[in-house]
């Protein structure tokens, strides 16, 4: 099983990747805490540092802050992935987060040649 999730960020800006980890009856239940497994950038180089464990807000509900860095070289799509197994059955959950950063709106500049 697995689910893609769309995302968006300005450079800069910390974003937070949430899972919801569900049992076979589609329950928010605690058991396997989810990590992130990998993070990509733009350029599809590999975040280094990872798998990172996320942070138990609730029930069956995870969280993790990623920093998506600064400036012109932060623009385009980041990957991060997330896996964690099923309550009861053990079945690998993958979740991948699409991070698409942009330039925020208002803020850029053109030079006439």
């Amino acid at each position: 099983m697995s689910q893609t999730i769309p995302l968006f960020a300005n450079p800069g800006q910390t974003i937070s990747l949430a899972v919801q980890t569900l049992d076979g009856y589609g329950e928010r239940v605690d058991g396997y805490i989810p990590q992130v497994m990998s993070v990509y950038f733009p350029d599809r180089s590999l975040s280094q540092g990872f798998p990172m464990t996320m942070v138990h807000l609730e029930t069956g509900l995870y969280v993790y802050d990623l920093s998506i860095p600064s400036g012109m070289t932060a623009l385009g799509t980041f990957v991060a992935s997330t896996l964690y197994l099923q309550a009861g059955t053990m079945a690998p959950v993958w979740n991948t987060f699409t991070i698409n950063v942009a330039r925020p709106f208002g803020n850029s500049s053109a030079s006439p040649i």
